[in-house]
């Protein structure tokens, strides 16, 4: 007889080591290419808006180069801006990225950042193990392995309600005093890395909030992405609180593990998992 307070938990692995490169050419080519949020439009490019590409890329340079990789001169440049685009429209079309380009609806000729998501891969579960969970103390009973998907170590306050109980990155559904995983063992995991960019003139006013929150609406319904990450400098303090405000998570420190203005530096993994 199973405890009033105890039911068992199947929870599905889904380890980051067996995670190989994916493309979702399908669903990219088969949604918008525009959208529109309160205040902004988001948008892809075409090779004609190379020139508005390079006032945002030269007005910006100084601002951008402490957060983002080192360029060469030759970057700055119209003849380059369409490369880039010419490049992004491919490994969109090969659903190997997807990245929108932010408006500001007073100024729809004028480029104020961008939002997008890269590093595509799949994951697959690898195994389900039963672990007990004490529902009156809120916490599980059995430890759960790193470097895997579910790394739920604690029931938060509240779980218990409609019958379904949330792990930190999962919904696990009561049924007859049992807990059943929702995920299907041969389901298939996606996760993305997320990035964006910014005008120096319209930072500290939501934009880029706004912009990524509709990022994650359109990979989590629209792309059916499980997880999205996003790497920041650790003292990068304004992107922190952004990822903050759009409910990621911090995960993981790294050490000296991303190159960025010419040197080594530390940064922060976030993440932000799709609860649905």
């Amino acid at each position: 007889m199973v405890d009033i307070y105890t039911v068992v938990v199947d929870i599905v692995y889904v380890c980051s080591e067996y995670g190989y490169k994916m493309s979702l050419s399908k669903d990219i080519k088969s949604i918008n290419k525009v959208y529109i949020t309160d205040r902004l439009i988001l948008k892809t490019l075409e090779e004609k808006d190379a020139s508005l590409l390079f006032i945002y890329f030269s007005k910006n340079k100084n601002f951008l180069e402490p957060w983002e990789s080192q360029r060469a001169m030759f970057f700055y440049s119209s003849a380059y801006m369409k490369h880039w685009i010419r490049k992004d429209n491919k490994q969109m079309l090969d659903g190997e990225l997807f990245r929108l380009w932010i408006y500001k609806k007073q100024k729809p000729d004028i480029i104020i950042g961008s939002v997008g998501i890269a590093n595509i891969n799949i994951f697959k579960p690898q195994r389900v193990d039963k672990y007990v969970v004490d529902i009156k103390n809120h916490h599980l009973k059995n430890s759960i392995v790193k470097n895997c998907h579910l790394r739920s170590y604690q029931l938060k306050n509240n779980m218990l309600e409609n019958d379904y109980i949330k792990l930190e990155n999962d919904y696990i559904k009561l049924e007859n005093d049992y807990i059943k995983n929702t995920a299907v063992e041969n389901r298939k995991y996606i996760k993305a890395t997320l990035g964006y960019r910014l005008d120096k003139d319209y930072k500290n006013q939501g934009y880029i909030t706004e912009a990524i929150l509709k990022m994650v609406q359109i990979s989590f319904n629209d792309l059916k992405i499980n997880r999205l990450e996003a790497n920041v400098l650790t003292n990068n303090y304004p992107s922190l609180r952004v990822l903050e405000k759009c409910d990621f998570i911090k995960e993981k420190d790294f050490k000296d593990k991303i190159l960025i203005g010419g040197k080594f530096q530390d940064y922060y993994r976030y993440v932000r998992n799709n609860d649905v």
